[in-house]
């Protein structure tokens, strides 16, 4: 069975730049494997998923891979490099377009919306559909996650049991949008609702959804996005307010919204958007199941011969987490941020940048803890089924039939949501969506289930055993959890990449850095393919990828810079049109911002004076 890719690029403003590079060096290293290998053997990417400048780079990818694939193999002419070395400069975004407030934002917005239009908007209408990249499977659609942060927010309300007076209400300011890129449709585009079903749409809404995506705060102004209302609404949680007695649903208050809504960077919440990898591969893995599915139910009212073979492509889909990699990247190392710090040290001047630095950590490594966790509680459900599936075997079990009619009834009982949600689906009814969820783990635990089954009274462990995994799995609320496989490409920004300083914006001081970092990626890149772990992880053979990397890689001259930078050559780099933007077109900012310094260094000394004068007098 082909290997499967979901990617997940990190915000990071000018580090883009490093994104590309990995984004190039993954890609082409994946064309190469995929020319040589057959079928079963390939590496098809499905679900690319980014936050503020990993966000724009995702848009990007999903259009350019699907519908002009051959224009990605050139190392500094593909559409990433153009984008992001030479398209972008400090220069085109200081310089305001007109009726640009220059109180708005400290660059402009409407030359970030420029570049979104020549790369997702123009790209279409002057060249239209021409070739899909290897990388993507022929046929298959690939998905797109753009991670937003939503400034108005949506309520929410939670019904209180045995209250019938409202509920618990919050409101949500993590936000996302969700794409189909599919192959041989006039647009190729389409917006997922809550409930997963497909909206027409135009390139223009990717390329609005992916400015307001990146849009980082003060520099780049917020964008206003017309959301529809099924992007949030759906049978789980519909529009409130909550009906009296309402429970076990969350309901939508949309308090008079029109459904638009201000954005600004998706990365101020969720940086590293895995989990909105893992929804989408979710939804990926549910369409190819339904198609597999229908083919095996057809071959079976046959009686066709191929009935095994269809059985096993079902498993294999139900299997997809053996053959799925997360492909992580980020300009910045994950490392301990942990400190030494002492409660008698932390005065008023340092106590609000820790929380500050908290609040960071913690919502940037969110996903991870998630996913982590997950995986360990999938780990011992595996450690369980082994230990069932070896007590069955031993006899330790005395009545099985006991056993097998007590896990049928607990599967009755605690599988009933499962059950429900596909009903209202329409997909089953009760009984068939248990045994959806029986055949599922059937082919999950393929080689423990056929060990059983092959003994003396199989038929009857080997029900046992599916039937008692499916309560243990259903008691943990683990049925909709896979493995997550995380490959991490990553950086040390401060140590490796020229364009780290000043909030990440130093890149777009010149050309010459945005050229280093690109650099710097695609090097990591290489690095991670020649790794051994990294080669079992996608299947390939340790030998061919160094083979590749030795004798097929084309390898760009290396940038001609030694870092660190240091302050005033680094400052050099953008001094003109920093100059420029700062004193000739924002003097007004900068007055009041000397103002606004002023009054609060006049308040800080009447304070002090105030507070020496109680002291002495």
């Amino acid at each position: 069975m082909p290997k499967r890719i979901a990617i997940t690029i990190a915000g990071a403003v000018s580090l883009g730049t490093y994104e590309a590079g990995v984004t190039y060096e993954l890609l082409e290293a994946i064309r190469w494997h995929n020319s040589k290998a057959v079928e079963d053997d390939r590496i098809y990417i499905d679900v690319i998923t980014g936050a503020s400048a990993g966000g724009m780079t995702a848009a990007m990818l999903g259009q350019w891979l699907m519908f002009h694939g051959d224009a990605m193999h050139s190392w500094n002419a593909n559409p990433l490099y153009c984008a992001w070395v030479q398209k972008i400069s400090l220069k085109g975004l200081i310089k305001l377009f007109p009726g640009e407030s220059k109180w708005a934002s400290l660059c402009s917005s409407d030359r970030i919306t420029q570049i979104g239009t020549e790369m997702l908007v123009d790209s279409m209408n002057q060249a239209g559909p021409q070739n899909r990249h290897e990388s993507l499977e022929p046929g298959a659609p690939l998905r797109i996650g753009l991670a937003m942060t939503n400034l108005n927010g949506v309520d929410y309300q939670i019904p209180i049991v045995d209250n019938d007076d409202g509920g618990f209400n919050y409101t949500r300011s993590v936000d996302q949008q969700q794409f189909v890129i599919r192959p041989y449709t006039s647009g190729g585009l389409f917006l997922l609702d809550q409930e997963g079903d497909e909206h027409p749409i135009s390139w223009d809404t990717l390329r609005d959804g992916a400015v307001a995506c990146g849009a980082f705060p003060f520099a780049f102004r917020p964008q206003q996005i017309q959301r529809d209302k099924s992007e949030f609404v759906s049978e789980e949680t519909p529009e409130g307010p909550a009906p009296a007695g309402a429970f076990g649903k969350t309901y939508v208050l949309p308090n008079g919204t029109d459904w638009s809504f201000a954005y600004t960077d998706g990365g101020i919440l969720q940086n590293q958007p895995l989990g909105l990898a893992k929804s989408l591969v979710d939804a990926a893995i549910s369409e190819r199941l339904s198609f597999a599915q229908a083919a095996l139910d057809k071959l079976s009212a046959d009686a066709s011969p191929d009935v095994r073979a269809a059985d096993h492509a079902v498993g294999e889909i139900q299997r997809d987490a053996d053959n799925r990699i997360y492909v992580f990247i980020s300009p910045h190392s994950v490392k301990s941020a942990a400190t030494t710090l002492k409660a008698a040290a932390l005065g008023l001047s340092r106590i609000l940048p820790q929380i500050v630095r908290v609040y960071l950590r913690q919502s940037a490594f969110h996903d991870w803890i998630m996913a982590e966790q997950t995986n360990r509680d999938l780990r011992l459900l595996d450690r369980r089924a082994l230990e069932l599936a070896g007590a069955l075997e031993r006899g330790d079990i005395k009545n099985v039939d006991a056993f097998l009619l007590s896990a049928e009834n607990l599967d009755d009982l605690l599988l009933s949501i499962y059950a429900s949600a596909q009903i209202r689906k329409g997909e089953a009814d009760t009984r068939q969506a248990k045994l959806a969820a029986v055949d599922r783990l059937r082919h999950q635990y393929h080689d423990l289930y056929n060990h059983l089954a092959a003994l003396d009274n199989g038929i009857t462990l080997s029900n046992a055993f599916i039937y008692g995994i499916a309560a243990l799995e259903a008691a943990a609320q683990l049925d909709t959890r896979d493995t997550m496989n995380i490959v991490a490409v990553l950086a040390n920004g401060a140590k490796d990449l020229a364009g780290a300083g000043i909030f990440a914006f130093v890149g777009f001081f010149s050309e010459r850095f945005r050229r280093h970092d690109y650099w710097i990626g695609r090097t990591k890149a290489q690095g991670y393919l020649e790794r051994k772990d990294v080669c079992r992880l996608l299947g390939i053979h340790h030998d061919e990828m160094v083979t590749y990397l030795t004798e097929h890689v084309v390898h760009a001259p290396q940038p001609p810079l030694l870092l660190p930078l240091g302050f005033w050559p680094t400052l050099r780099a953008g001094a003109g049109w920093l100059v420029y933007g700062l004193i000739v077109l924002r003097w007004e900012f900068l007055l009041c911002a000397w103002l606004a310094g002023t009054l609060l260094i006049a308040l800080g000394f009447l304070i002090c004076h105030e507070h020496l004068f109680h002291i002495f007098f």
